[in-house]
Order: structure tokens, then C-alpha cells, then sequence
């Protein structure tokens, strides 16, 4: 307990431990923490004793069991959802620090009001530096001498962290289990434009690979390993986009058979137990069946209805997978509501249409999830789709999906056609303020900044059914279009409308490959064509005429 000769500042700090069969830990933990007046203990449901060791050795800590290990993040997250201190000191079971440092670490904090963490330069057992920070490693590569005063760095292992507790509620992303959830945090802070600062004045000897002593050694590395590297792939999925994650993915999974191969060679059961788990984090780095449902985000199916019973059910029952289906109608007067509702749709019917973004508008006001889809009733959702959507989607990671359409043409699918340019289709609903436009409508989100990714596979568009229905829409895209782009201050013309309609249809036909798929192909084009010249042939023969129209 706190003494006169206890440095000051130690009153400001709760000290959160998160422990997993770390038993033999408690005691050195104890004698180190002992002038800390405020200590919590998460226990990720060891099997060791841990808890009974925390009760014994150091009973003035609060203990929090957990039923279950939930991970490293999301232990740390519930000790710091107690805390209410201006400061929280993240420690480590194998890592130990003075009171001194401690007070070092706050009285820095103090000074530098735009730090959100403020780290220790980590020592091993013989009192040599550890290299526990550096720079966002796919920005720069770190180089050059340690730092002698505190630093603003990239990122700091969070063995011993001191994070401020004032202000925004800073917590780890709880899709990463273990591995990188660290890395991860300072990359959000650096994007707030807010610090990392490593104080080297400061010191903790760290043990590495010292927390965890369980009764399988094998069990505990295989446990790293697979950790390690799923982790690995999610951080880059969040950070750098799902293309560059599925090429490392692809890439590690080919090394990593060798490296197993090569082990069993070595016969080194731990060093085979660690890499067989690298392999295996690696192939279930994007399953959703690896992520407690509890922290899987929910996901909303939205869809544009207007006497869609021709297709309504199919579209439907292809979404199925979605935590909320819901379904914003324009007013049919055929069976699309009741057969929407009757397949468990949430439905909600506007007759009064004012455009494609005002009726998306109205999708996000009755919008449950964490993430939203738009689909088209004319669209259907694969299974293989539904399964990149569901990996997609994560706790803590803003990005928008763009989907590639596979255009199903007059009863046909056209699968030799080249995918076209992808649509922005899945979003997280935090970073969506509204939709905007006549037709095609786009979403204004919060950080324009956030990545964009294309989901691998393609959605299906049923777009063409018959001749009729698509005369139909080429007058009424037309007339669509020759709005937005009046509103643009752009110019119309019947040769600007030429223009458009030929490369229209020498791009659909000639370069996304229409010519291979016979005689849909080629009236898919042509439609394309003529809504491209009709287009500009309206901004100038119906000028005056041009409005939105009440009905779709």
C-alpha cells in the first residue's frame, strides 16, 4: 500500500493486468505494485490457479473473472470500462515497473496533453533495451538510433502502456484476439492526429513469452502462433484493404507449408506446434465463425422496392444471412409487400418518391446495423458473396465495398463478360451522413479518407429481362441521367449523344468482352448505347421539359 515516501502521481494511475494461466507471475507482480493504491486484475478463465494467487498475494487489487478467455483486447477493454483515474497503466503479468517509473510516465503524460499513450523503454532480463516501438511498418521502416528523450513514435508494444483516460474513450479492437490489437490502437491515434511517445527515462524488464504457462507447451505455442498470424492478416485487411490481405494470406499460406514441412525435419515439436498454428490462423483469417458472435458486427440488407413481385423473393431469400432485412417501398400496387414481408422483411412504405437518394435516406433512418448492404431488387446475393460480405465486415475497421456486377441478360448470364467498375455497395453505417444525386445516387460519408475495397465476387444483375422492360429503362435512366448532369452546368447534343452511345457500346461489346456471349451480349450493349445517346439528345430536345418524376 501507498507510503509517505510513495512517488507522486501514483494516485492518478489504475494499473489493469489481464492474465491467462499466468500464476507464477503474482508474486513478483505483488512486490512490484505494492505502493499502487489502484490495481485491477482481469483473469481470462485460467486454469492455474491465477485468481486464488491474486486473492492471496495482492488482496487490495479488484479481480475481475472472466468465464471464458475473451483475448487480450477485450480483457484490457473491461478493466479500462472500470477505471476512473485520469490514467491507465496497461502492464503485462511477465512485465515488471518501478513506482519510479510509473510516476516518470505520468509526470510526461502531464506535460504533453496531446500524448494519448505513453510507453517505457522495455528491458529483457539482462537490462539490454528492447526494441518495443518503432513506425507504422508499411509507412516507413524504422532505423537509427534509440530514442534518449521522449519520443513521438508510430507505435509502442503495449507491455506497459500508459494511456490517458480523459477525453475519448480509447479501447482495442476486439477482433484481434491476440497480436497487433496494439499496433492497431496507435495507428487510430496517429489518424486523430493525437501521440504515441515512447519515455526511454522510464524502464520495465519485460520477460518475453513470459505471461502464459499452461500444462500443454505445445497447445500454448501452437495458441501464438495461429494468433500471430491471423492477426497479422485482419490488421492489414483493416489497414492497407482486403486485396492486399488475401495476397498475403495466399502468399503465407504457401510458406507456411513449407515451414511446417521443414520443421517436422528438425523434430522440434514446439517449433512445429507454432508454425502448424501459424498456418492454421492463417487459413481462418477471414472465416467470421473464428469471431465470438457477440463481437461480430450486425448487418443490415436494405432494398428499394417499387412493384418488384416478379423478383422481390429471390432478392429476398438470397439475403437471408443478414442480422436486419429491410425493405423501404415506393408504393406498389402489385404483391411486392406482402411477399416481402411474408419472407420476414422489415418494410416500410414511402408513395410519395422524391428520388433514388431521398428513398436511401429513408433506408438509413430505420437501419439496425452496424453495417449496411444496398441491394437492388433486381439483384441476387451468391452464397460465395455472402461469404466475402460477412468476412468484410469488422468491428473497428471503416472501409467501403465496392461490388462488380455479373449481368444476367434476357434469361442468360454473361459470365465471359469482363467485370466492369465497382459499385459502393457495403458501408459502415457510423461513416454514412447522407445520399445525394438524381440517379446513381453516392454516399457523403464523415471521413472521405477512409480505403475502399472490391469484394471478390461478383453480385448477380438480373438488369435485362425482356426487350419491353428495357425500352422501359432506357427512357427512364435516360431522362435520369440528363437531370444530373443539367444540374452539372454539363452539355447536351445529338452528337455528344452519338459520341457517348458508340464508346457505350465498343465498351460493353468489344472490351468487357459482350461479343463472347452472343445474342444477350449484344443487346445488352445496344441498350447501354442507346440510353448513353438518348441521354444527351434529351439535355437538348426535352431541355424544358426535364424534371424528376414522381414515379420510378
Amino acid at each position: 500500500m501507498p507510503t509517505k515516501d510513495t512517488p507522486p502521481g501514483l494516485d492518478d494511475v489504475t494499473v489493469i493486468i489481464v492474465t491467462y494461466d499466468s500464476a507464477h507471475c503474482i508474486a513478483a507482480l505483488a512486490d512490484a505494485l505494492g505502493a499502487l493504491p489502484h490495481v485491477t486484475v482481469v483473469d481470462n478463465a485460467s486454469r492455474d490457479g491465477t485468481p486464488a494467487e491474486v486473492a492471496r498475494l495482492m488482496p487490495h487489487a479488484r479481480l475481475i473473472i472472466n468465464p471464458a478467455n475473451a483475448g487480450f483486447g477485450a480483457a484490457n477493454n473491461l478493466g479500462l470500462d472500470t477505471v476512473s483515474t485520469p490514467y491507465a497503466l496497461l502492464l503485462n503479468p511477465d512485465c515488471l515497473i518501478s513506482p519510479d517509473s510509473i510516476a516518470r510516465l505520468v509526470e510526461t503524460a502531464n506535460e504533453l496533453p496531446n500524448a494519448v499513450v505513453v510507453a517505457p523503454q522495455l528491458l529483457d532480463g539482462q537490462g539490454t533495451p528492447q526494441l518495443n516501438y518503432g513506425w507504422p511498418r508499411h509507412v516507413w521502416t524504422s532505423r537509427g538510433a534509440g530514442a534518449d528523450g521522449p519520443t513521438s513514435v508510430g507505435n509502442a508494444c503495449a507491455a506497459a502502456w500508459l494511456l490517458r483516460c480523459t477525453g475519448p474513450a480509447w479501447r482495442f479492437d476486439t477482433d484481434f484476439f491476440l497480436y497487433y490489437e496494439d499496433e492497431d490502437l496507435c495507428l487510430r491515434v496517429l489518424k486523430a492526429h493525437q501521440e504515441v511517445v515512447i519515455e526511454p527515462r522510464s524502464t520495465a524488464v519485460h520477460t518475453n513469452r513470459g505471461s502464459v504457462r499452461g500444462a500443454s507447451p505445445w497447445r500454448t505455442e501452437w495458441g501464438r502462433g495461429y494468433h500471430h498470424s491471423r492477426s497479422k492478416i485482419l490488421f492489414q485487411r483493416k489497414h492497407r484493404g482486403l486485396k492486399q490481405a488475401r495476397q498475403t494470406q495466399r502468399l503465407a499460406l504457401m510458406l507456411g507449408m513449407v515451414e511446417v514441412f521443414l520443421r517436422l525435419l528438425l523434430l522440434r515439436p514446439y517449433l512445429i506446434a507454432r508454425s502448424a498454428g501459424r498456418l492454421a490462423g492463417m487459413w481462418h483469417a477471414f472465416s467470421p465463425s473464428h469471431t465470438p458472435a457477440k463481437q461480430r458486427p450486425s448487418l443490415t440488407i436494405a432494398v428499394l422496392a417499387l412493384n418488384e413481385e416478379a423478383q422481390i423473393e429471390a432478392c429476398l431469400r438470397s439475403a437471408e444471412f443478414a442480422d436486419q432485412l429491410l425493405v423501404v417501398d415506393a408504393g406498389s400496387t402489385d404483391q411486392t409487400v406482402p411477399m416481402a414481408q411474408a419472407l420476414g422483411a422489415e418494410v416500410h412504405v414511402y408513395p410519395d418518391w422524391q428520388g433514388f437518394a431521398v428513398q436511401r435516406n429513408r433506408l438509413l433512418q430505420h437501419t439496425t446495423g452496424d453495417w449496411v448492404f444496398f441491394l437492388d431488387a433486381d439483384e441476387v446475393i451468391t452464397p460465395a458473396l455472402a461469404a466475402d460480405i460477412q468476412a468484410a465486415i469488422a468491428p473497428d475497421h471503416d472501409a467501403v465495398f465496392h461490388v462488380t456486377w455479373l449481368h444476367v441478360a434476357f434469361g442468360e448470364p454473361l459470365t465471359l463478360m469482363r467485370k466492369g467498375k465497382g459499385i459502393p455497395r457495403l458501408f459502415p453505417v457510423r461513416q454514412v451522413v447522407q445520399f445525394e444525386g438524381v440517379v446513381h445516387e453516392g454516399a457523403k460519408l464523415k471521413d472521405p479518407s477512409i480505403p475502399h475495397n472490391t469484394l471478390k465476387t461478383r453480385l448477380l444483375h438480373h438488369s435485362r429481362r425482356t426487350v419491353h422492360q428495357s425500352l422501359l429503362k432506357v427512357a427512364q435512366y435516360a431522362q435520369l441521367g440528363a437531370i444530373k448532369r443539367l444540374e452539372r452546368g454539363q452539355k447536351g447534343g445529338l452528337l455528344r449523344g452519338f459520341a457517348s452511345g458508340f464508346t457505350s457500346f465498343f465498351r460493353y461489346y468489344i472490351l468487357q468482352r459482350g461479343i463472347l456471349c452472343g445474342r444477350a451480349g449484344f443487346l445488352l450493349s445496344l441498350v447501354v448505347a442507346l440510353e448513353s445517346f438518348f441521354r444527351y439528345a434529351a439535355m437538348t430536345v426535352d431541355r424544358d421539359k426535364l424534371q424528376t418524376p414522381a414515379s420510378r
